[in-house]
């Protein structure tokens, strides 16, 4: 009747071809600690999931108002591969070492039936997100209307927007840490490399806005 079936690693061996799990040292705790792997390990794999999907949506939003109010692209595709790749590539690495919550084991057993994508996580990706990246694309499009006189502006205004995705991407994912923990209650040294990962993002960030080979080949 169990979810999971446990045999001991000395019970009869019918009784562990059955079981979903045999504990080979016949030891209760080492149940829990399982427990609370497994639950850390979904938690983190949900933390980058949202966090990456946070992240295409800006994008998404952007390209899509630009082509709603028949604008330049608010941000150019290699930008956008840079985000992607460079920028979160080493940030949302590090989500996956994150430690266990406080109180990760007395908080209730997840649904079987749950997706993967769950309610809160649309709600931090689309109903947060669709207001942060609207008034990111009414910044774009407010100077455009007032510079678009002078093409020679445009450049510096997708550079703008590249820069704001970037950061904004580095600095939300603190937030991503915890679903239910104030950022603030967080101990940002308790993961260090997410520290290194987001500093050498950072620092490849004003690379690529500030050193000439790296301004020709992203367009900054």
């Amino acid at each position: 009747a169990a979810d999971i079936s446990i045999s001991l690693g000395t019970g009869t061996d019918i009784a562990k071809e059955t079981a979903d799990i045999v504990l080979l040292d016949d030891n209760f705790k080492t149940i829990l600690e399982a427990i609370r792997q497994g639950r850390t390990i979904f938690r983190n794999i949900r933390k980058v999931i949202t966090y990456l999907i946070s992240d295409s949506f800006s994008e998404i939003t952007l390209i899509l108002g630009s082509i709603i109010f028949n604008t330049p692209l608010a941000i150019l595709p290699v930008q956008i591969l840079w985000i992607n790749i460079i920028n979160d590539g080493f940030s949302h690495f590090s989500l996956a070492f994150e430690k266990p919550d406080k109180g990760v084991m007395k908080q209730k057993p997840i649904n079987n039936k749950e997706p993967l994508l769950n309610k809160e996580m649309k709600w931090n990706i689309f109903g947060v997100g669709i207001i942060r990246d609207a008034f990111i694309f009414a910044l774009f499009y407010f100077f455009y209307i007032n510079w678009k006189h002078d093409p020679e502006l445009l450049p510096l205004l997708q550079t703008i927007m590249f820069a704001t995705l970037g950061v904004k991407s580095l600095i939300a994912i603190f937030s991503f840490r915890h679903f239910h923990t104030p950022i603030w209650k967080c101990n940002p040294f308790s993961n260090p490399l997410l520290l290194i990962s987001v500093a050498t993002s950072f620092t490849l960030l004003y690379l690529a806005i500030e050193w000439a080979p790296l301004q020709s080949l992203m367009s900054t």
